[in-house]
């Protein structure tokens, strides 16, 4: 599955993955920076609003959707509004679990069992924040 945010095929699960996925650092000059990503609103959007039983979100948002998607031009040609557009393929890509003791460290699922083994850490995984 190729994720790319100006597409409106795209899953609304995967779009709150990445829109929570931004990376939070102090810069150089010790100024908190945040990557933010914001998607436009579609009918996906709507459906899930619905699911979700926010019935009255969606109707709201459903007649507000000019507000609250990005222009046509940008979909049609992002590489003239943005430094980079970078697609992500998520069929290529292994989860992660960050920790045990530190956020600052990741570890594919695939060698957790035989890092957490190797390492000491706890065997059980009760938790996760995702």
């Amino acid at each position: 599955m190729q994720l790319n945010p100006t597409d409106e095929k795209t899953e609304r699960v995967g779009v709150l993955f990445v829109s929570h996925g931004g990376n939070e650092v102090f810069n150089e000059k010790g100024i908190w920076d945040v990557t933010v990503q914001i998607f436009s609103y579609d009918q996906n959007m709507s459906n899930y609003l619905r699911s979700t039983n926010r019935h009255e979100l969606a109707d709201l948002a459903d007649q507000n959707t000019d507000f609250l998607s990005g222009d046509r031009s940008v979909y049609d040609n992002p590489k003239k509004y943005f430094d980079e557009v970078i697609t992500i393929d998520l069929d290529t890509l292994e989860p992660h679990i960050n920790g045990p003791f530190t956020p600052d460290l990741a570890t594919p699922i695939s060698e957790f069992a035989d890092s957490a083994k190797e390492n000491g850490w706890p065997l059980k995984l009760d938790v996760g924040l995702i």
